[in-house]
């Protein structure tokens, strides 16, 4: 099974930080990648009906515009999982995610074991 995962991230240099993090995964066909530098472009990526849906989405917290905190509150987490990355790991942080229904945090630096075991979890 291939869990297509969504990364939503405002810098740029992420999705090439992804790829190489994940880059046996994505050779292995067990995931594909999909990067949106917003969360308005993450939410029209969402519910676009001709993508295919999304299994997992990954979003940064501290963008430009939207957060992730407001992504979090916008998606229906019903529909996949989603995990967050921020730099800011504290206490307050992790429980206002988890209380927004994230079911993973990622502290930045990314420890892309972590999320290898997130992104290809069924």
């Amino acid at each position: 099974m291939t869990n297509r995962v969504l990364v939503v991230d405002d810098e740029k240099d992420m999705e090439p930080l992804f790829r190489q993090g994940l880059r046996r995964e994505l050779k292995a066909g067990k995931i594909e990648i999909a990067f949106a530098t917003g969360v308005d472009a993450a939410l029209a990526m969402i519910s676009d009906d001709k993508a295919a849906p999304f299994d997992k989405v990954i979003s940064d917290l501290n963008m430009p515009g939207k957060s992730g905190f407001e992504l979090l509150a916008d998606v229906d987490k019903d529909a996949f999982e989603i995990a967050v990355v921020s730099a800011n790991a504290d206490v307050d942080t992790r429980a206002k995610v988890e209380a927004l229904g994230a079911r993973a945090f990622f502290a930045k630096p990314v420890n892309f074991g972590e999320v290898r075991n997130f992104v290809t979890a069924t």
